[in-house]
């Protein structure tokens, strides 16, 4: 699915843009907010840390559930069991809305209607940006 994603900070002016699939707000997430998101097994957390360095918190959730997930963007990231965590997809959309004022993902064709109704932080500003990328 086509995405159109409007990303509206608190003080700078709205970026409109837009991803092709799910993958490429994913890539994006990677490659703009340093976006993690893996899965640790106790196994490789044995391999990957020196006993003297093994993160407590890590060790409870594997200890607990033998696996653990690291998420996180911008540098920081944390232990979450699975179940704890959201899809790789709606943690990516997070990386990407972190510091924003707000950010909205719809797919494509519902973008114009959406702007032509929304009327909340820098409403003339998102209308004018939306129809700028689809002109």
């Amino acid at each position: 699915m086509k995405y159109m994603i409007i990303e509206i900070p608190h003080q700078r002016p709205p970026c409109v843009w837009e991803a092709e699939n799910d993958d490429r707000i994913i890539e994006i997430a990677n490659a703009e907010h340093n976006f993690y998101y893996t899965k640790w097994t106790t196994e490789e957390a044995v391999e990957a840390f020196d006993a003297d360095d093994f993160p407590e918190n890590l060790k409870a959730i594997l200890d607990a559930h033998g696996v653990a997930m690291q998420v996180g963007h911008s540098g920081e990231t944390e232990w979450y069991s699975v179940d704890e965590v959201g899809t790789e997809l709606e943690e990516a959309k997070e990386a990407i809305a972190h510091d924003l004022h707000s950010c909205h993902f719809m797919p494509h064709g519902e973008a114009q209607e959406w702007a032509d109704n929304y009327s909340r932080h820098q409403a003339l500003e998102v209308r004018k940006a939306i129809r700028k990328l689809l002109s």
